[in-house]
């Protein structure tokens, strides 16, 4: 023990930072400790050295759910790095989200927290000792804060920007699965009103809100507990008047909830819903750079390639970025952008699919489509690099009757055409868009019914064929179940392959 201490007296470490180092261990072997400490640090470095393949101009991750590089300790009220405290298959105990405010509001504070290597941005009208006492009263222990654990670039320290910009490149990717379901064991602490301020509904129309915040988009989770609260808050933190316990599952998940539909009138992102659903909610939010937003989107989308977040990751053409992400994403998703996009792609060749602009501009809405999984899969041949599904062909249809759009804004109804052995049958069809299809001759294909939630409709992509390929206009979907089997046991309709373009 002495031959221990006498090692951190040497390091120069203050009370806190040993005290945090050894409370875990203090009834180890200490004989033993500081190989068991040197064997810990050589994995962890060795594991975040091969935790990056650098494939041309993307990230992909070989653990997406890797432990944060630091933690930060509570009760020693020191940041410390993670292999320290935390086995690889050990669960982050608790996260803290929040939104940032503007630069004007903060202040930079330079703490013994951290070990003074970068002064931590917080509001000017709190501290990290008010924050630290709601999470202690919470009955947390370690905590990952990002203004705390990830190294934040300071200027009274510019020699150090080339370290923060190396750690950030691993460190911010990673930053949407602290926040996963399945991998936060406790809780999410959320500020609303902005880290360490006392809760209020604040103005929804600000930017900086944390409703409006394209990154808080990943840290929406149901095992939130809401930081802030006060007796005069507007929402009481429970029935019976008191705070809500750690233990208290069932009152923090309807307060959560409550809240949050409370202040954007139930249209809230919630997960496990269709891709539109998700891009709705990102599109009206801010960030610091647009691409940021696509960055956002990765965890949601349950990717598994990630941009590389580098010096001038901000100045990337979301567009480009964009374009990865699709690739990156569940496949089930791209089904998504296939059967319920409205119009064609703004980029010959990928018409099948938005680009971010159209993604991107609020003025054209997306449709809004009950929250149907369509659990479609949209393929990638990654040998000849080309989109592909399998699914219904109809060929040679004539669309009428959804030429115009509706000045209501509503769905309109129209009928699709075909004749087969000199047989016409119609069938009853709807665009929920306002998107035109003018009357006329198309190929459509259509979606195999994969989900296990059947939304009751048959969708369709409307185009033209080419051979294999095929190329999208726009989209509707038959709603009468009778139409539906009547065209399924016509023999109209074949599966087939085909190329996206």
């Amino acid at each position: 023990m002495r031959f221990v201490l006498q090692t951190y007296i040497d390091h120069k470490f203050d009370f806190g930072t040993v005290y945090g180092r050894l409370r875990p261990r203090w009834y180890a072997d200490f004989r033993k400790l500081q190989d068991t400490f040197r064997t810990r640090e050589a994995r962890d470095k060795q594991m975040r050295d091969h935790a990056l393949d650098r494939a041309g101009s993307v990230i992909r991750l070989a653990d997406p759910l890797l432990l944060p590089r630091r933690i930060w300790d509570l009760w020693s009220n020191r940041v410390l790095p993670s292999w320290f405290l935390l086995d690889s298959d050990i669960s982050i105990p608790a996260v803290v989200s929040h939104s940032w405010v503007d630069l004007g509001d903060r202040q930079h504070v330079t703490t013994p927290v951290n070990g003074y290597e970068w002064r931590v941005p917080i509001p000017k009208d709190t501290t990290l000792d008010r924050v630290r006492v709601e999470l202690l009263n919470f009955g947390l222990q370690y905590v990952w804060l990002d203004a705390l654990c990830l190294r934040q670039f300071d200027d009274s320290k510019p020699k150090m920007d080339n370290l923060t910009k190396a750690e950030h490149e691993l460190d911010v990717p990673i930053i949407g699965g602290l926040y996963s379901r399945n991998r936060v064991n406790g809780i999410c602490v959320t500020y609303f009103s902005a880290l360490g301020r006392p809760f209020h509904v604040g103005d929804l129309s600000s930017r900086r809100h944390w409703f409006n915040r394209a990154w808080t988009l990943q840290e929406a989770k149901d095992n939130t507990i809401i930081g802030g609260l006060t007796p005069t808050s507007p929402f009481p933190p429970s029935s019976g008047g008191s705070m809500p316990q750690l233990g208290d599952y069932h009152a923090n998940i309807n307060m959560f909830y409550a809240i949050l539909d409370a202040v954007t009138s139930g249209a809230f992102f919630r997960p496990s819903t269709n891709a539109l659903y998700i891009l709705e909610n990102m599109r009206r939010r801010y960030a610091e750079q647009e691409v940021d937003k696509v960055a956002g989107l990765a965890y949601t989308l349950n990717s598994k390639v990630f941009p590389v977040y580098k010096k001038n990751y901000s100045a990337l053409p979301p567009d480009n970025e964009w374009s990865r992400l699709v690739y990156a994403m569940e496949a089930r998703f791209r089904g998504d952008l296939l059967f319920m996009y409205p119009s064609p792609g703004k980029y010959p060749r990928i018409l099948w699919r938005p680009s971010w602009t159209q993604v991107s501009d609020r003025a054209t809405p997306l449709p809004r489509i009950n929250g149907a999984r369509l659990s479609e899969e949209v393929a990638y041949e990654s040998r000849r690099g080309l989109y592909m599904y399998k699914g219904y062909r109809l060929s040679g249809c004539v669309v009428k009757g959804l030429g115009n759009a509706n000045p209501q804004g509503c769905c309109r109804t129209g009928t699709i055409q075909i004749i087969h052995n000199k047989i016409s049958y119609s069938f009853t069809v709807t665009a929920h868009h306002q998107f035109p299809i003018p009357q006329g001759t198309y190929d459509l294909i259509g979606n195999m019914g994969k989900a296990k939630f059947d939304p009751g409709f048959m969708y369709w992509v409307v185009g033209r064929a080419v051979g294999d390929n095929f190329r999208k206009f726009s989209v509707l979907r038959m709603e009468v179940k009778d139409d539906r089997d009547r065209l399924q046991a016509s023999g109209l309709a074949s599966v087939q392959w085909v190329v996206l373009d």
